[in-house]
């Protein structure tokens, strides 16, 4: 199976595909970059470069998988337009995921100590207003809980079986609510993480791309709440009213 797979939810645009041509082994290429704007304008072109280097046509595309949210509004909307029209052009199926799941998976490799049973790491991004999007994530890249959005008193309640390794922009918020609750949660033991590493990565997607149940019905963002962006009052045209007797 040959998959495509994206992500624009939050200050990154990363693509992968996945295939096996003919002669060679299986491979994934794949490309990053960091961004806080310019999505619209990357994705696609990022799409067709790594899709180049993997010497692979749109027709062999089998599958695609992308990230639903949380993230930005403009963001998250980017990568569910561009997996709706890309699913309908080429009449292929959609696997969708948590932006919150491929960066917990990735960090469970980088904490040394997050091995055990009972280990898992909670992703906790600064969602503004003093909440976070929360996910918790086991060694074996299991989400535990969903994405959510929680206060970090809230978010360092949950799973309380598991001992947790938190990363993530709330991270330190996360570990000091766990503190003052008498719950110890280990923040950034994840070794020399740079900014890349609290952004998803499509790459990570791949994996679980192959053995998910395609999506019946087209993707929807995940919004848990509306846009912070507001229209400017006095920047919008009146109704005009209905001409009598039309």
């Amino acid at each position: 199976m040959n998959i495509l797979a994206f992500d624009t939810c939050f200050n990154a645009c990363s693509v992968a595909v996945d295939c096996n041509i003919s002669g060679h082994d299986r491979t994934i290429w794949s490309e990053k970059q960091l961004m806080t704007t310019g999505h619209a304008e990357a994705l696609l072109p990022m799409i067709a470069r790594v899709m180049g280097t993997a010497g692979i046509a749109y027709s062999e595309i089998d599958r695609i998988a992308v990230t639903h949210g949380p993230g930005t509004f403009t963001g998250t909307r980017i990568g569910i337009s561009a997996v709706r029209a890309l699913s309908l052009a080429l009449g292929v199926p959609i696997v969708s995921f948590s932006s919150l799941l491929p960066v917990g998976k990735s960090a469970t490799s980088r904490i040394p100590d997050c091995i055990g049973d009972r280990d898992a790491v909670i992703v906790a991004r600064d969602a503004r207003r003093d909440q976070c999007y929360v996910e918790i994530v086991d060694v074996w890249g299991k989400s535990l809980t969903g994405p959510l959005l929680l206060s970090p008193t809230d978010a360092a309640r949950l799973c309380p079986p598991y001992r947790l390794f938190a990363v993530g922009s709330a991270a330190d918020q996360v570990a000091e609510a766990g503190r003052h609750a008498g719950r110890e949660i280990l923040a950034g033991q994840d070794g020399n993480s740079g900014p890349e590493h609290a952004e998803p990565d499509a790459a990570v997607l791949i994996g679980w791309a192959h053995a998910a149940e395609p999506l019946l019905a087209p993707p929807r963002p995940l919004y848990f709440r509306p846009p912070d962006a507001k229209p400017q009052e006095g920047k919008t045209i009146p109704r005009a009213s209905p001409v009598a007797g039309g």
